[in-house]
């Protein structure tokens, strides 16, 4: 993914990010409720120029099918509960 950041100014920063999405259909067929869902990789990494990178979620996020959420590497921002923010 390749995309920019637009602030309420109209500055755009770059948000590029590169990864795997890996979801383990073990569980009962047509059941999304228990798949395990891994994320490895970029997802987002906002930069500024001259200052580099100022936002990011990096490394390895596991979406456990009983809830759990086990995250590794550095996670700047919950990007879930920002966009329900967002939409209000």
């Amino acid at each position: 993914m390749v995309g920019v950041i637009t602030n309420p100014v109209g500055e755009t920063f770059r948000d590029a990010g590169h990864g795997t999405v890996s979801i383990d259909l073990a569980g009962t067929p047509d059941d999304e409720s228990d798949d395990t869902v891994r994320v490895d990789g970029i997802t987002f990494a906002i930069t500024v120029p001259g200052e580099g990178i100022v936002f990011q979620w990096v490394g390895l996020e596991i979406d456990e099918p009983d809830g759990d959420v086990i995250i590794h590497g550095p996670h700047d921002f919950d990007w879930q509960e920002l966009l329900c923010a967002a939409l209000g």
